[in-house]
C-alpha cells in the first residue's frame, strides 16, 4: 500500500485490498495496517469477521522499524471451507435488527445486521420470524423510518398503560381480595411442581393446559369493560392507533407484558391465573401423581388420547390453550426442544420451540437438532465488550 495515500483513503483502500484478495487467486497475502488508528483496525477486524466469515482467517502482526512499530495482517483464504454459508450483504440497518428483537424476543447470538438474514432462516422454523419480520417492514415502511415507527409504538404504549391504570375498574380490580379464589388455591391438593425440562422425560409426550395472554384474559373475565369491548387484546390495541395500525405493536408479546407490569396488574393476575388453572384440575378429576408440572398458568399431565380430547373439547378456545407435545433433550446439556404434534397422527409435527438454550448457543443447538454441520458462523457470539467473538469448537 502506497504512502501516498491520504489518512482519510486508508481504511477504504485496505478494505478494498482484503476484497480483491477474496475474489482473487492467491491463498495467501500481507495487508499492511500502517496509519490506521485503533477504530480503523477494529472496521477491518469486524469486516473480515463478518463479511469474509468462513473464507479468509487472519493473524494479527506488527514489527518495529527503529522507533516506529508497524502493523500488518497475514490473510490467508480457509480451505475446505465450501460447507460454510455465504453470509449476504445486509439489508437492514443495525438499529432495525435491534428493535426488532427488542419487540420480538427473537434469540438472536448477535444482533450484528451482517448476520441477520442468516439467523432469519435458520430461526423461521422454530419462531416463525420471517413472517414477522415481513409485517415489522412493513410497518417501518407505513411510517418513512425506524425512529418514526418506534417513537409511534412508545407513545401509543404509553397512552395504553396511562388509560390502564387510571381506569375505575382497573383501580376496583387492584383493590379487590378476592377471597372465594384464593381459598380455592388453599384448599386445592394439587401443589406446585416446578419443571418438566429433566432428563429423564426425553422422548416422552405430554399434554399442556396453560391460559393464552393470562394477564389480558384473566383481568377481561372480571371486567371486560376495561378492554373496550374488544373482542382480543389486538383489537383493543387498535383502538389507539387511529387509522395507521401497527401489527408489530398490537402483537408484541414482549410490548404487552410491559404494558400489564407498568400498569401494576401482574401480581393480582398470576394469583388468579393460578385459580383458573386449579379449578381444572379439579373438574378433570385430574391423579396428583400424573401432573409432571404444575406452576402459574400452565399444567402439564402425561399424554393420553382420550384426556387430551376431553381437555380439547371442554376447554381449548381464546382463554385456555391445549397442546400436545414431545419433549427432546439435545445431547449432553439439558436444552430441549418440544415437538408439538398432531393427535391424529403422533408422527407429524405442526410445531416446534426452543426450550431452555442459551442464546449464546442457540444456532449450534439447532444444528444438532436438524442432523445438520455446525458452521463458523453458528459458534459466533457477542462478547463482553461488544466484539464479535467466536467459539473454537462446537460445544457438541
Amino acid at each position: 500500500m502506497s504512502h501516498d495515500i491520504p489518512i482519510s483513503d486508508l481504511l477504504p483502500t485496505v478494505l478494498k485490498e482484503i476484497q480483491e484478495f477474496n475474489e482473487g487467486d492467491l491463498t495467501l497475502k500481507h495487508i499492511t495496517l500502517e496509519g490506521l488508528d485503533a477504530k480503523g483496525r477494529y472496521k477491518v477486524y469486524n469486516t473480515i469477521d463478518t463479511q469474509y466469515s468462513g473464507r479468509l482467517t487472519y493473524e494479527k502482526h506488527s514489527h518495529s522499524s527503529g522507533q516506529q512499530k508497524q502493523a500488518f495482517l497475514i490473510l490467508k483464504k480457509k480451505t475446505g471451507a465450501t460447507d460454510e454459508i455465504m453470509i449476504r450483504k445486509p439489508l437492514v440497518d443495525h438499529l432495525t435488527v435491534l428493535s426488532f428483537k427488542k419487540y420480538t424476543q427473537l434469540p438472536l447470538p448477535l444482533t450484528n445486521n451482517m448476520f441477520f438474514d442468516y439467523y432469519l432462516d435458520v430461526l423461521d422454523p422454530y419462531t416463525g420470524c420471517r413472517a414477522t419480520f415481513a409485517q415489522f417492514f412493513r410497518d417501518i415502511e407505513a411510517h418513512e423510518t425506524i425512529y418514526k415507527l418506534n417513537d409511534r409504538i412508545n407513545r401509543i404504549s404509553e397512552n395504553i398503560i396511562h388509560y390502564l391504570i387510571e381506569h375505575p375498574s382497573v383501580q376496583a380490580f387492584k383493590q379487590r381480595v378476592f377471597d372465594e379464589e384464593m381459598a380455592f388455591i388453599q384448599a386445592s391438593k394439587y401443589k406446585s411442581k416446578t419443571t418438566v425440562y429433566t432428563p429423564e422425560n426425553h422422548d416422552k409426550l405430554f399434554i399442556s393446559v396453560d391460559i393464552n395472554k393470562a394477564y389480558y384474559n384473566v383481568l377481561k373475565h372480571y371486567y371486560p369493560e376495561i378492554f373496550r369491548n374488544s373482542a382480543t387484546w389486538q383489537e383493543f390495541v387498535n383502538t389507539f392507533c387511529d387509522e395507521q395500525l401497527i401489527t408489530t405493536l398490537s402483537s408484541s408479546k414482549f410490548l404487552r407484558l410491559i404494558t400489564f407490569s407498568k400498569a401494576s396488574i401482574r401480581k393480582s393476575t398470576n394469583s388468579l391465573s393460578e385459580y383458573f388453572i386449579h379449578k381444572v384440575l379439579h373438574e378433570m378429576s385430574v391423579p396428583y401423581d400424573k401432573i409432571v408440572m404444575l406452576s402459574g398458568d400452565e399444567f402439564i399431565i402425561p399424554y393420553d388420547r382420550d384426556m387430551y380430547d376431553n381437555l380439547f373439547g371442554r376447554y381449548h378456545g381464546t382463554f385456555f390453550k391445549v397442546l400436545a407435545f414431545r419433549l427432546v433433550k439435545l445431547p449432553k446439556y439439558n436444552y430441549f426442544v418440544k415437538e408439538h404434534f398432531s393427535p391424529t397422527d403422533e408422527s407429524v409435527i405442526i410445531h416446534r420451540e426452543l426450550k431452555y438454550i442459551p442464546q449464546v448457543f442457540i444456532m449450534q443447538c439447532i444444528k444438532q437438532y436438524e442432523g445438520k454441520a455446525i458452521l463458523e458462523v453458528d459458534r459466533k457470539f457477542m462478547a463482553e465488550t461488544s466484539f464479535v467473538a467466536t467459539f473454537d469448537k462446537s460445544i457438541f
